[in-house]
Formats: C-alpha cells, structure tokens, sequence
C-alpha cells in the first residue's frame, strides 16, 4: 500500500458515522424562538411595493 492510500485509508475510518437523526418536538422550535422575544403570532410583514413608477420630485 502506497503512502496515499494510507493516508485515504486513515482519513475514511477517521470520518465519524453518520449520526441518526432525533425526532425533535416540532413545537420545540417555537419555543426557542418565544425565549429568545420573538412572538409568532404577531408577525409584522414587510410594507407592499408599488407596482407605478415613483417619479422624484425636483
């Protein structure tokens, strides 16, 4: 075996498995972003956009 692929094989039995993913509460995520002070139901959106053209005024 060349030094390379050692050096491949060292690096593919270095890499961790692959981690199975937890089935996390789907409210979870809501209640982190409630601690952190944002409220859901009160979501402002952004103002509409014109669809006109505004002409400046000189």
């Amino acid at each position: 075996m060349g030094r390379k692929a050692k050096l491949k094989q060292v690096r593919h039995l270095a890499q961790p498995s692959p981690q199975p993913e937890t089935n996390s509460d789907p409210n979870e995520f809501v209640e982190q972003l409630e601690k952190q002070g944002y409220q859901l139901e009160r979501v402002e959106r952004c103002p509409e956009v014109p669809n006109q053209q505004v002409k400046p005024q000189m």
